[in-house]
């Protein structure tokens, strides 16, 4: 790894860190996750930085987890990395969630596995109309990591079907399952940049998130239309988060009698939710 695969900087009093490896999804490397987590502690300790802001470069996502490509070079060079990658990606995963300042973690794009671990754990978590979430590891025979297993068990037996099928949900669900707490247009992405440089509290970190026009119409109308049997049909039909952890009241109340936890195999019609 080189050190821009992992971009570290500061404007005004705004920590950023970077991962940029767009080619690859931005997938994790042991190096970058030691890259990202010495930045992280500098950043905690340092009374100049009021916040920390976590992006991924490119279009298509934040993160698609682990490299497991490299993972299995070392493999084939005679190398065992995996429990250190492992450890220390955990460990990185348990500071995100203990860090004390506003850490605000834009999960536009693709969002998977490791990518869940440096996001879904922090304090001011941001989807778009873009986002695509998922623990797709028991696609490959492992168990959803990272802390993923103690996220996916929050909403009442939801998360367990997306983490036993690996299942893919988009910014409603997310943010009804516990991995997210405000959706905003992936158009005024620059603009929250622009505004956060700009912060000198901490308290006007949420300021300026409040300030944003949300989105959380836009994303459940796209999660609704889903084809019926998805996993996000199904979750999204019960809520589009009433209440979120960090803001309060974030929009209207969605109550959905009589949801069906898995699809329906039965005649159409049967297994859906009723208003």
């Amino acid at each position: 790894m080189s050190e821009s695969d992992v971009l570290v900087s500061r404007v005004g009093r705004l920590g950023h860190i970077r991962l940029n490896r767009p080619k690859a999804l931005n997938s994790l490397t042991l190096e970058m996750v030691r890259r990202f987590a010495r930045a992280l502690d500098e950043f905690g300790g340092d009374e100049g930085t009021i916040a920390v802001l976590v992006t991924g470069a490119g279009e298509r996502g934040l993160c698609a987890g682990g490299d497991i490509r490299g993972l299995f070079d070392w493999l084939g060079a005679g190398e065992h990395p995996y429990k250190q990658f492992w450890r220390e990606e955990y460990r990185l995963n348990a500071r995100i969630a203990s860090f004390p300042k506003p850490y605000v973690v834009l999960m536009d794009g693709i969002v998977m596995g490791g990518g869940v671990g440096v996001s879904a754990h922090g304090n001011r978590r941001l989807v778009t109309e873009r986002t695509r979430l998922a623990m797709p590891e028991t696609g490959i025979g492992f168990i959803p990591d990272v802390g993923a297993s103690w996220l996916l068990t929050r909403d009442g037996g939801a998360g367990v079907y997306m983490g036993l099928s690996g299942a893919t949900v988009g910014p409603a669900d997310a943010i009804f399952l516990g991995f997210a707490d405000l959706c905003i247009d992936s158009g005024d992405i620059v603009r929250l940049i622009s505004c956060l440089e700009q912060c000198e509290r901490p308290q006007d970190v949420d300021a300026a998130l409040q300030e944003l026009p949300a989105a959380l119409t836009a994303a459940l109308d796209l999660a609704l239309a889903e084809p019926a049997g998805r996993a996000s049909a199904m979750v999204t039909a019960y809520a589009l988060v009433g209440f979120s952890p960090v803001f309060g009241r974030v929009g209207g109340w969605v109550l959905v009698e009589d949801v069906h936890m898995f699809p329906s195999e039965g005649p159409a019609g049967q297994g859906e939710a009723h208003h």
